[in-house]
């Protein structure tokens, strides 16, 4: 079995002891069963990770990098040769209680410049000479039936494509075998808690439970979320694991603010003035995220909040061309993997630092 095979296998065991049933049967299910729950975060554009987990010491990352470079004073130190982008200082927390752990050098195999190609490459796992129709994360629910609901395996917030045809995502071929209902807009489930008064939609699969998805009383909760689409999502999140009606799965776009990505990650121009503020925005979400959780006494449940970016960063400026397709699969099930690995509670940040990948932040916590 190779590195691939593996860290798909076991992708798919992380999601083994999900309850069975359906979203309204959680309920009564969820006082008896310590069911897990992966939050998917999507840093849409992709993000720049030699400015996420800089390498101060490095001289070549000065050279390539004259206009944009952080400097150490711009970082927060983790150790001799790397600092942390200051935008993220609401995760330092963690780090200080040995709870954030960085991983590098996790990557896509192979890169071909081509936008679609690397995308496809990067959704569905595979490899270089391989074309599947499905996305791993529809491989990973489907090799444990007994998660699957009758109905609603993964609800998202913001931009997903799901697509009957040819859907570029995780959860591409799901069709009528994975119910993913996805809301687009975070702040009218927000106002309303009701799936049918947002624009959403739904796989096959999904189409009947969502009409009456919704959440009837709120627990009120004394973690103050960030007001923002992102912040929004988590809070919702929250509010659903405690009212015991969260799927499985929960998938969350990070974007900017005006659904714009290159106001965002994908900078290919002015990084300086976007990238600081969506990694703050990122890093106060999980924060929050990380405290709702505790708060409602699910902060050891299963679960595994986490992200990726589609697109990838080369060493130079963003002025040069981004390439897409880096390293999304590895990191997702390296993310679901920890939960049926680690033993104690765990945000991980996971960064490329070769020049071909890139970075994203992957954070996880595991049942302690």
């Amino acid at each position: 079995m190779n590195r691939r095979q593996f860290l798909l296998s076991s992708s798919a065991a992380a999601l083994a002891t999900a309850p069975l049933g359906t979203a309204m049967a959680q309920a009564a299910a969820l006082s008896a069963t310590a069911n897990r729950l992966v939050v998917m975060v999507y840093l849409k554009g992709g993000n720049d990770g030699y400015n996420t987990l800089v390498p101060v010491t490095n001289e070549h990352y000065y050279k390539m990098r004259p206009t944009i470079a952080l400097q150490r004073d711009q970082v927060m130190m983790l150790n001799a040769s790397h600092g942390l982008n200051r935008s993220l200082e609401p995760l330092m927390t963690l780090w200080a209680n040995n709870e954030l752990a960085i991983l590098q050098g996790i990557g896509q195999q192979d890169v071909t410049n081509q936008h679609y190609r690397d995308a496809e490459t990067q959704f569905t796992g595979s490899a270089p000479d391989e074309f599947l129709t499905e996305g791993w994360m529809t491989r990973a629910l489907k090799r444990n039936p007994s998660i699957l609901r009758a109905d609603l395996d993964a609800l998202a917030f913001g931009d997903l494509d799901i697509r009957e045809a040819d859907p570029m995502g995780s959860f591409r071929g799901g069709g009528q075998r994975v119910g993913v209902v996805n809301m687009l807009y975070p702040s009218e489930w927000h106002a309303r808690r009701r799936v049918s008064e947002t624009a959403f939609l739904s796989t096959a699969k999904a189409a009947r439970i969502a009409q009456s998805f919704a959440l009837e009383a709120a627990q009120p909760l004394k973690t103050v979320f960030p007001g923002d689409a992102f912040g929004n999502a988590l809070q919702a999140t929250v509010e659903l694991a405690a009212a015991g009606l969260v799927p499985p799965v929960v998938h969350i776009t990070l974007n900017a603010e005006d659904g714009d990505q290159h106001n965002a990650f994908d900078t290919h121009w002015t990084q300086q003035k976007f990238h600081g503020t969506v990694l703050q925005r990122l890093a106060e979400g999980l924060a929050a995220f990380r405290a709702g959780m505790q708060e409602i006494g699910q902060l050891t449940r299963w679960f595994s909040p986490k992200t990726n970016s589609v697109a990838a960063r080369k060493r130079m400026p963003k002025a040069v061309p981004t390439t897409a397709g880096r390293a999304c699969i590895s990191r997702s099930v390296d993310a679901l993997t920890a939960a049926s690995t680690a033993r104690r509670c765990r945000w991980s940040m996971c960064s490329k630092s070769t020049a071909r990948r890139r970075s994203s932040i992957t954070a996880r916590c595991i049942r302690q």
